[in-house]
């Protein structure tokens, strides 16, 4: 387990509002038929997960004078080995300044800037107000992450195929109170609703897969479930709380008290059987 980072800094700030993904992307990769790649260059990973976010170059420290094209077709012929999705993330720092346009010359689409958000959980409220009739459960047999699976799966409108990989990838990682990697799910009327999971990565507790069913949402259920697993990180001895915020969430994730620390863009690219 990494050291927990306990100074909070802007410098300390800005560095878990990236490097949490990284560390998060080559811990999923390093799953049961996973496959990683980390140099200071070059970091990447497959999970087999049907979710670029899952299958992603996360660290791009290339020259210009290197064989990009080559660098990038080489990852894209790992991808379609597994006929999985993958995506790019070019992190501040990313070099060649003109990788975006690379990506996208090899069938990369753009999809945006996500926004890398911290916080200190000392500083995070001890409940935030939903329905009386939510309970918050970690996932700690296989039957309540299939009741996660369903809510992650309605959150994101899910295929079943993407359902089941990511099933299987999670069930592979074992379920139990001292895992770095820990899943939350949200019961409405004890209907499964929405997900969160913890990574305890890059000496910070990650939250990611924040997600709430549309028949859910707008009841508070999206900062409960993100504020139930950083409470049981702080409670770990963790100081900062780290995610990638989506345009949705991000008001959420400020009025739980994250800031914006950098943004990274994310490019896409699907094999052609999806």
């Amino acid at each position: 387990m990494d050291t927990i980072v306990k100074e909070i800094t802007p410098s300390t700030m800005f560095a878990a509002s990236y490097e949490h993904f990284v560390a998060y992307e080559l811990h999923c990769a390093s799953a049961p038929n996973g496959e990683t790649h980390d140099t200071p260059e070059l970091a990447w990973g497959i999970s087999g997960v049907l979710s670029p976010y899952m299958n992603s170059v996360v660290r791009t420290h290339l020259n210009p004078e290197d064989d990009i094209d080559s660098i990038i077709d080489t990852v894209i012929d790992h991808a379609k080995r597994r006929s999985t999705p993958m995506g790019w993330f070019l992190v501040p720092g990313s070099t060649p300044a003109d990788m975006g346009p690379k990506l996208e010359a090899h069938g990369f689409k753009f999809d945006g800037d996500n926004p890398g958000m911290c916080v200190d959980l000392h500083a995070l409220p001890e409940s935030s107000p939903t329905s009386a009739n939510l309970r918050i459960a970690e996932a700690l047999d296989l039957a309540t992450l299939e009741d996660w699976i369903k809510a992650w799966g309605d959150s994101y409108n899910s295929t079943p195929a993407k359902r089941q990989s990511r099933f299987d990838f999670r069930a592979s990682q074992g379920l139990d109170t001292k895992s770095r990697y820990r899943s939350y799910v949200a019961y409405l009327d004890d209907q499964p609703v929405a997900t969160s999971e913890l990574f305890l990565g890059a000496g910070v507790a990650a939250i990611v897969w924040v997600g709430t069913a549309p028949s859910a949402r707008g009841q508070g259920i999206g900062a409960a479930i993100t504020l139930a697993p950083l409470l049981e990180a702080r409670r770990l001895g963790y100081r900062i709380g780290a995610l990638t915020a989506s345009t949705s969430g991000y008001p959420v994730y400020q009025r739980l008290g994250f800031q914006e620390y950098c943004r990274f863009d994310g490019y896409f690219w699907e094999p052609a059987d999806h």
